[in-house]
């Protein structure tokens, strides 16, 4: 990483901040670590279409993973997310783990333990839709934006539902989970 571009004392602290102002700021220097690393990703409209959806996954990501190995120095911190920031930025082809189970877990994490579906539906993108030659940041932008879609359609489902007491399969929910 680069000391002279980012103060990573100041990253360190605002990551782990309790107050959600300065986390986004961590977010904003990790998504510019990033860009300089040559990643196009928060650009790319049609991967993730507002920039600060793509800078809050990516925030959201590093911070749950650096809170899970919570890392006590500084010299550690800078460890962990140069080896995050490589397997963020690797292709999808080379990330070796089954199924690519540790690219489904670390996107997972953002979600609440209880979002089966959101779970399922991860799972189901990585088996039939990752695109190998992509990074693993940029098949998760991908799933992520797959994922939402299909919230905001169980959503509409739910909502139809509430409205004309229609069975869920009518209102378009499909296999009766809202």
């Amino acid at each position: 990483m680069d000391r002279d571009k980012i103060p990573l004392a100041r990253l360190y602290r605002r990551l782990f901040s309790r107050f959600w102002p300065e986390r986004l700021k961590a977010y904003d220097m990790i998504a510019e670590d990033l860009e300089r690393r040559g990643c196009l990703l928060f650009k790319i409209r049609d991967i993730m279409p507002h920039e600060i959806d793509a800078k809050l996954l990516t925030g959201q990501i590093v911070s749950i993973y650096m809170k899970q190995r919570l890392p006590l120095k500084l010299s550690e911190f800078v460890a962990e997310l140069e080896r995050l920031y490589a397997f963020l930025l690797q292709p999808l082809s080379e990330e070796t783990s089954r199924n690519h189970r540790a690219v489904q877990q670390l996107l997972a994490a953002i979600y609440d333990d209880d979002d089966e579906p959101a779970r399922r539906q991860i799972a189901t993108f990585f088996f039939e839709q990752s695109r190998p030659e992509l990074s693993v940041l940029g098949n998760m932008f991908r799933c992520y934006g797959a994922t939402m879609w299909e919230v905001r359609r169980r959503y509409k489902a739910a909502q139809a539902l509430a409205e004309n007491d229609l069975p869920l399969a009518q209102a378009g929910g499909g296999n009766g989970v809202a």
